[in-house]
């Protein structure tokens, strides 16, 4: 910084702008997929269904504790 007169956000700059210039180039990566067949539920309802799932579960557990 003191050689070149500037101030540390400049220099920082800098180092970031040299390291980028000279980085790599990024890589292609695949990320693989599967076919899941068709939905088991009908999805508009998976809320619903979600909801009513957690209300059995959460009665199950209060009928333990008593």
């Amino acid at each position: 910084m003191r050689e070149r007169g500037i101030g540390f956000i400049e220099a920082v700059n800098l180092a970031i702008r040299a390291s980028i210039a000279h980085a790599p180039a990024p890589s292609q990566s695949t990320t693989p997929t599967f076919d899941l067949g068709a939905a088991q539920v009908p999805l508009e309802k998976a809320i619903y269904i979600a909801g009513k799932l957690e209300d059995e579960e959460l009665l199950r557990k209060v009928a333990r504790k008593k």
